[in-house]
């Protein structure tokens, strides 16, 4: 059990292979006392892979921020792929607009520091994208 951390940052991915790199750049270990979800965790930073959709991003968060955080500021941070009509395959944009299609809400999430990347719009829709019409980035999870 790896419970006893007080995790500052938090990464949520939806898949594996998004978490994949990070659990390993992070020499992150898994928790095997967590079994809903796949737990990645150093002393500072718990991963946790969801599964796909808002449903199991949202269920995902709220189980470990309810099992792990213990700092009253925790860094969330929502990291996965997304799909683009135009932006080729490996560019890398931090998101400062998320659009839910299904609910047709509007989210900010608040920079607080000065972005080493392009920003960028994200759509989060409950099914799978296959046509890119949309200026904004795909996504199945962002909004939750």
């Amino acid at each position: 059990m790896m419970h006893a951390y007080a995790h500052k940052i938090f990464i949520y991915t939806a898949l594996p292979c998004e978490a994949k790199p990070l659990v390993e750049h992070f020499d992150l270990k898994k928790d095997v006392s967590v079994q809903p979800f796949a737990v990645y965790v150093n002393h500072d930073i718990c991963l946790t892979v969801t599964g796909l959709g808002k449903s199991a991003m949202a269920a995902g968060v709220a189980y470990t921020q309810a099992l792990f955080a213990k700092v009253e500021y925790p860094v969330i941070v929502n990291i996965g792929i997304a799909g683009h009509k135009h932006h080729p395959l490996g560019d890398l944009f931090l998101i400062d607009k998320i659009i839910d299609i299904d609910s047709q809400k509007s989210y900010y999430p608040s920079l607080v520091f000065t972005p080493p990347c392009p920003t960028g719009s994200i759509q989060t829709s409950s099914k799978p994208q296959l046509n890119y019409e949309s200026a904004h980035l795909c996504d199945m999870e962002a909004s939750a």
